[in-house]
């Protein structure tokens, strides 16, 4: 389907109000000669999102764009999460409300990763 503010807004709303409390939603586009993907997890009756971005698929140019971008958003919470044994998760993530991440996850694709005009984006959405 095609990438816009209202597709990721309407997948978004379906894991804060479907679902349990295990939802997740994964946009995948690619981006010239990538893939890449950004990912949001949600509780049903919540009023916000964690999004995450690894790391790995982000330049350090393409990180420091992401951090100035996110710090505009005035429900941006950033989080460090940490695997069960400890370490930190590399990845970019925090709490959002929907409609701001509906909005980041356009930007994100466009802004951050370069994706030009009109682009397709792959969902895989798990509500649980």
């Amino acid at each position: 389907m095609e990438g816009s503010v209202e597709v990721f807004r309407r997948f978004l709303r379906r894991i804060v109000s479907e679902g349990g409390n295990n939802n997740f939603v994964i946009f995948e586009v690619k981006c010239g000669n990538r893939k890449v993907f950004v990912q949001f997890a949600g509780w049903r009756g919540k009023a916000y999102v964690l999004l995450d971005i690894p790391l790995y698929q982000l330049s350090d140019s393409e990180v420091l764009r992401l951090k100035k971008l996110l710090a505009q958003y005035p429900t941006w919470k950033p989080e460090e999460l940490h695997y069960m044994d400890g370490s930190s998760v590399e990845s970019i993530n925090g709490y959002i409300t929907v409609d701001e991440a509906a909005e980041v996850a356009d930007k994100v694709f466009r802004e951050i990763f370069g994706c030009r005009g009109k682009y397709k984006v792959n969902v895989e959405l798990n509500l649980e």
